[in-house]
């Protein structure tokens, strides 16, 4: 076998799988690319056979969704600050709890590890109905606070 051939079978080889690689990556990015394209048409066209290439100089989807009565925006604006707000305080609250777990000798700290792990391993449905009770005995049902404690609750596991 001569080096040019083998040159071209190591070509082959790589071309090959490259392919590979990039047929998953394309069915992966295709439902999104379709979920843009579509955005951009009016409801005719999502409903035309064949389907139509849209103007991408129409936005008229997108100012429809920020402006008005009925805009998008404040609950938008609203679960950025309750992500925000959620990610601060576990952040806050994780990083010493899980620096004097890892550096110091606590008493039952094994005890205290098993009880976080454990806690990841509890199905988050089975705790719904009390936590909903919970939530409204004290008046935080249905509120901003009420759901930034929630996820605080259900990302503390997993942060520390």
């Amino acid at each position: 076998m001569t080096s040019a051939m083998l040159r071209m079978r190591v070509t082959l080889g790589k071309g090959i799988a490259w392919l590979l690689a990039l047929l998953p990556a394309t069915i992966s990015v295709a439902p999104i690319l379709w979920i843009v394209v579509t955005s951009f048409k009016t409801f005719i066209q999502t409903q035309a056979i064949p389907p139509v290439w849209p103007s991408f100089t129409d936005v008229d989807n997108y100012v429809s969704q920020f402006s008005g009565s009925n805009s998008a925006l404040g609950p938008l604006l609203r679960s950025l600050v309750v992500a925000t707000v959620t990610m601060v305080i576990t952040i806050v609250v994780a990083v010493p709890a899980a620096y004097s777990l890892a550096r110091y000798r606590i008493v039952r700290k094994q005890d205290v590890q098993f009880w976080i792990i454990s806690s990841r391993m509890m199905p988050l449905i089975s705790g719904v109905i009390p936590l909903a009770a919970l939530l409204q005995a004290v008046r935080l049902y249905d509120t901003v606070p009420g759901l930034i404690i929630v996820y605080v609750g259900v990302n503390l596991s997993f942060a520390v």
